[in-house]
């Protein structure tokens, strides 16, 4: 994680101002995203996920890999026509592929090939500032977050491992209005890993190990195109929100506890979110 600095920040802050550009020949001059008051979302998300660990050369020596499905749900605060909070919380579960083995007490590698069950949170609080443009808006933002995988190995040298990431989430977004009144969000973001817990329990460990691990980083961009606001109940109105997302995640090696530490490990997210916003 050395290599990268903080201009990787500006990097992805230049690929969402790439991906609207590129979008914004549909757009209509002048438009400007965010006003006073609250909106709440939520839907439905579908993604495939990838996790490996690897060897300090880099070689793959486990891979889970598979399709997960859950919910998310987004509450977004205008505190005026520039400043907005936003508060995320998702979970996506399923079986992956588990393709790697286990290591005995004996220290003999066992090869391995089964399902595994899977269940990813997230929890993500952001505030940020609109800078308003001709013909797209620009908000840079930065919160704090909080990502827990579960990963169950169901066999008889099998357990189970909680990992825990403690990140700052540091991004922006570039928002406009195209000329049939749907609104495109390209978000891009970097994630400052501040402190991550791999909690590994089971029979095959004879009980529960807590290794630290403090060094890595995360990134996603996702595009959101939202609808025209429609009406919804009585008197109420609602629009669709319909977002593909990439999220990936590169973690070092844990610090060693007892003998025992989590490896390097490299985890990718692609997937689509559907999400009504009232």
């Amino acid at each position: 994680m050395k290599k990268y600095g903080s201009c990787l920040v500006s990097v992805l802050c230049a690929t969402a101002l790439i991906l609207s550009v590129g979008l914004r020949d549909a757009a209509a001059a002048g438009s400007k995203i965010g006003k006073e008051g609250t909106s709440f979302s939520v839907g439905l998300e579908f993604n495939t996920f990838t996790y490996k660990e690897v060897d300090d050369d880099g070689s793959t020596f486990m891979k889970e890999s598979g399709s997960l499905i859950g919910l998310n749900g987004t509450f977004t605060a205008w505190l005026s026509d520039q400043f907005v909070l936003k508060a995320f919380g998702s979970f996506a579960s399923g079986d992956l592929k588990y393709e790697g083995g286990i290591q005995t007490s004996s220290g003999a590698m066992i090869p391995l090939e089964l399902d595994t069950p899977n269940t990813i949170y997230n929890l993500l609080g952001t505030a940020g500032v609109k800078i308003p443009g001709e013909q797209f808006d620009f908000t840079p933002y930065a919160g704090l977050a909080w990502r827990l995988l579960i990963d169950e190995l169901p066999s008889q040298y099998g357990y189970t491992r909680e990992q825990t990431y403690i990140y700052l989430p540091v991004g922006c977004q570039v928002s406009f209005m195209t000329g049939s009144d749907w609104g495109i969000e390209a978000r891009a973001e970097y994630d400052v890993f501040l402190s991550g817990e791999n909690y590994s329990h089971g029979a095959a460990l004879g009980g529960g190990i807590t290794m630290q691990q403090d060094k890595g980083a995360g990134y996603s961009i996702a595009v959101a195109f939202n609808s025209p606001e429609f009406a919804f109940g009585q008197g109420g109105t609602a629009s669709v929100t319909i977002e593909p997302f990439i999220q990936i995640w590169d973690i070092d090696k844990s610090k060693e506890t007892d003998g025992f530490l989590e490896p390097k490990n490299d985890s990718s997210m692609y997937g689509l979110r559907g999400m009504l916003r009232f």
